[in-house]
């Protein structure tokens, strides 16, 4: 707990506090009593479970070591959120039914905003071959004529 409140200081240095919730993501973290946070629950699985949006409505990168686990989530189900010594993935999300922890981080802004921006349009894969210039004083050559055959 007495690293709790630095570490607190520089995650809100970091987070955009307004749209990352920040003070909901404080209350999961610093309640010991799982019961407070049942009522948090998994409302969308993403991209095959590698981003999970839940109740509060942040978002989680899960580890892809977890993805596995995660893709096949059905929402909505009760889960808590576990602080792990993970250095990439510092938290556990918990599926309270079965007890399956999988390793999670909350998504940047910067992150967010790249799934919200259209992917750019790739070029056509199909060349166009420029049209043979056509000279009008040039007369047409008439297809070639089948040779007889010799018996």
């Amino acid at each position: 707990m007495k690293y709790l409140l630095p570490i607190l200081l520089l995650f809100s240095l970091c987070a955009d506090a307004a749209n990352f919730k920040l003070e909901s993501l404080l209350t999961h973290l610093t309640s010991n009593d799982s019961s407070d946070n049942s009522d948090l629950t998994l409302d969308e699985n993403r991209y095959n479970g590698k981003i999970l949006k839940l109740s509060d409505g942040t978002l989680w990168l899960v580890a892809p070591q977890d993805v596995q686990t995660t893709q096949i989530w059905i929402f909505p189900f009760p889960l808590k959120i576990e602080k792990s010594d993970h250095p990439a993935y510092p938290y556990y999300l918990v599926n309270l039914r079965s007890g399956t922890k999988v390793l999670v981080r909350p998504m940047r802004e910067t992150e967010k905003e790249a799934l919200d921006t259209p992917a750019p349009e790739k070029p056509s894969q199909q060349q166009t071959v420029p049209p043979k210039e056509v000279n009008p004083n040039q007369p047409v050559a008439p297809p070639p004529q089948p040779t007889p055959l010799d018996h």
